[in-house]
């Protein structure tokens, strides 16, 4: 779970021109199927939570440039939700 949170991450903010897309599509996909987003959002929401400090290390330690904190992760996140 913890690799595709970082996936997650990885992809909507660290790629330029392809996090971008990704983000645009990510929007038209949470238009098409609104269920799914929701769950998306509550099982995140869960997740951040509910994880333990460890756990945030655990994820944080998944970036080796070590710019994934969990302040930057959060804000992705919300980026993601307001879409």
């Amino acid at each position: 779970m913890l690799k595709d949170l970082y996936g997650i991450w990885y992809v909507a903010t660290q790629l330029g021109d392809f996090s971008d897309q990704a983000l645009t599509e990510f929007t038209f996909l949470s238009q098409q199927h609104p269920k799914w987003l929701q769950t998306f959002q509550k099982q995140l929401a869960n997740w951040m939570n509910q994880a333990s400090p460890a756990e945030w290390s655990k994820l944080e330690d998944q970036d080796p440039s070590g710019k994934l904190k969990k302040l930057a992760f959060e804000r992705s996140i919300e980026m993601l939700s307001a879409k």
